[in-house]
């Protein structure tokens, strides 16, 4: 507009500059307020990409807290049992343990299954730049119903409610899995 574009409406560059500056001073406040800006004529939320790795380490610390647990019903038990520790094989181990010793060592494996996918799958969100408010809240319900598996499991091991805590867990899991992949194969 103006002298360059070769179109005269009547309107000094200055005024132009002014203008430019004050739109483009009410879009970044609006960006700041919201997180959303307009790019090619779509929204688009900015997000910070690093927020998803308050759950991938809330997970994290639920694996140390169940591995303490678990040593702290395995020692004492095997201190009282007197079983001789050199020639104890695994498989003895769990069928000579009660519930109580062997449950938290079945969740710490539990943890290293599907988990394991849920920390590949924040670090691809991250490293693709692809964190949003809906796998946010995604990562959150699988670390808080991995808690509450966790804590079922290790304690009163109600098989049904457990069960129904897993698969919520999972369903979170699975929607942040294909909801990528169906944007990765876009």
């Amino acid at each position: 507009i103006g002298r360059k574009s070769g179109c005269n409406l009547g309107i000094s560059p200055r005024k132009i500059g002014k203008v430019r500056a004050a739109a483009i001073a009410v879009h970044w406040s609006a960006t700041a307020a919201t997180g959303r800006h307009i790019l090619n004529n779509q929204a688009v939320t900015t997000m910070n990409q690093s927020a998803i790795f308050a759950p991938f380490i809330t997970v994290m610390l639920l694996t140390l807290i169940v591995w303490v647990y678990m040593y702290s019903r395995r020692i004492p038990f095997l201190q009282k049992s007197r079983t001789d520790l050199n020639t104890l094989t695994a498989a003895e181990l769990a069928r000579i343990s009660p519930p109580a010793v062997s449950n938290p060592s079945d969740n710490l494996k539990n943890l290293f299954e599907l988990p394991t996918i849920f920390y590949a799958m924040v670090l691809y969100l991250h490293a693709t730049n692809s964190v949003d408010g809906a796998y946010l809240i995604a990562a959150w319900v699988f670390a808080g119903f991995r808690i509450l598996h966790s804590g079922m499991h290790c304690t009163v091991n109600i098989v049904l409610v457990r069960f129904w805590l897993y698969c919520l867990s999972a369903l979170a899991l699975w929607f942040m899995v294909v909801r990528a992949a169906m944007h990765a194969l876009t």
